[in-house]
């Protein structure tokens, strides 16, 4: 397992490898970042882009991902394939750097 270090960004919002290609898909006209949310036991994050929530990752108690889901048709300049390239990031550790 490889480990995805968050780079605190401002407020409650981080950056890391996975918001990297995210700004790479847009070609960088936007920039993203992470948000830490707990609900009903369940740690995920919020992704999100100027300053809308575009997606989610889910985790597991150990900070591995387990899930990454872009909702491309909220920005339509991701392209169809974003989710499957977000998907190399599955079975990785969340580390706070």
């Amino acid at each position: 397992m490889e480990n995805i270090k968050l780079e605190y960004k401002y407020a409650d919002f981080y950056q890391c490898d996975i918001t990297k290609v995210l700004d790479q898909a847009c070609g960088e006209k936007e920039e993203h970042g992470l948000c830490m949310f707990v609900g009903c036991g369940n740690f995920h994050f919020h992704i999100y882009s100027s300053e809308r929530n575009i997606g989610t990752i889910w985790l597991d108690d150990n900070w591995v991902i387990e899930y990454i889901y872009i909702n491309y048709d909220l920005i339509g300049f991701y392209g169809a394939d974003i989710n499957a390239k977000l998907q190399q990031f599955v079975g990785e550790v969340i580390v706070f750097e």
